[in-house]
């Protein structure tokens, strides 16, 4: 992830244009409920800049420590003399000693805060089809509309049965990001971070260049079998993906697989799933996580507002 990404909040990804266009259409009374949902929303939605500030100055804190340190190492290992270090510097390796582990809280944190957002969305949804039913046939399905978690309000075939003869362009548009919610957001919440069943340990990495800063953490479960697991698999598919032939780095190789899952064959696609869920995986990129997020969100206030008007205009 780099450094230099901003996480910005918008009148589209944050559903703000969507409510105040339905402030023409209904009154305060008819709009409570969604309004309701829509402050618990933007509440949640308000934390990531900062969570993203606070994981930003916690790899600041580690580059200062790390350059800091190999100062201290060469002068004592090629020259044989101490280095005289500033108060400052002081200050930042006692910075880094205290809060060393912050940066995995902090990420966590990232994570865990996104499902909790997408959460939230279902609510929103449910009551926005409750306001725009046309008849007490369409009412009594957005009545029924899963709200309580985003997975259930994506993939139960009861859901689905019903937002499909609500609108079928809402599925198309779940049905784009749910894959990638499944496995860069819930997945990393659930087995990184809430129901890990196998100790893992943090990795990451850094490269700076100029101002640039290029981050990358990582959970991992490491022995005999890390690396040989991966490349059994890169072996496999060398023909088919001659890019990957000299690929070493565990991650990437399971990444460049999880992208390309549905050109593998059935049984390397479990192969895969169970490789990832017995070594670990790197987190994705956090900004360009909340990318993908804003577009979803975008996407759903582009849609209903087109919906609202469409449905306004018929009415009239």
């Amino acid at each position: 992830m780099n450094t230099e990404d901003e996480i910005i909040i918008n009148k589209e990804n944050n559903l703000s244009e969507l409510m105040l266009g339905l402030k023409k259409y209904f009154n305060n009374d008819e709009l409570k409920q969604i309004n309701l949902a829509y402050m618990s929303f933007n509440r949640t939605l308000s934390f990531f800049p900062e969570i993203w500030d606070r994981i930003r100055d916690d790899i600041w804190l580690r580059v200062k420590n790390t350059q800091i340190e190999a100062e201290i190492h060469d002068s004592t290992y090629y020259q044989n003399e101490e280095i005289e270090l500033s108060k400052d510097e002081k200050n930042i390796l006692k910075m880094f000693k205290e809060h060393k582990n912050r940066i995995n809280l902090d990420v966590e944190d990232w994570f865990i805060h996104m499902v909790i957002l997408f959460t939230k969305i279902p609510k929103i949804v449910m009551r926005f089809y409750q306001l725009v039913a046309k008849n007490e046939s369409e009412k009594k399905l957005a009545n029924g509309i899963k709200h309580k978690s985003f997975n259930e309000h994506v993939n139960s075939k009861e859901n689905r049965k019903i937002m499909k003869k609500l609108d079928i362009e809402y599925v198309k548009i779940i049905d784009k990001y749910k894959e990638w919610y499944a496995n860069d957001v819930k997945y990393v919440r659930d087995k990184l971070i809430q129901h890990e069943t196998i100790p893992r340990f943090w990795g990451s990495s850094t490269r700076s260049t100029s101002n640039k800063v290029q981050f990358s953490l990582s959970k991992f479960r490491s022995d005999e079998l890390f690396n040989s697991a991966i490349y059994n698999i890169r072996d496999q598919y060398i023909e088919e993906f001659p890019d990957i032939k000299d690929e070493n780095n565990y991650f990437k190789l399971l990444r460049f697989f999880e992208t390309n899952i549905e050109k593998l064959d059935s049984s390397d696609k479990d192969r895969i799933k169970v490789i990832r869920n017995r070594f670990g995986r790197d987190f994705p990129d956090i900004p360009k996580s909340f990318k993908i997020m804003s577009d979803f969100i975008s996407s759903i206030n582009t849609h209903f507002l087109t919906l609202l008007n469409d449905i306004y205009n018929t009415k009239k």
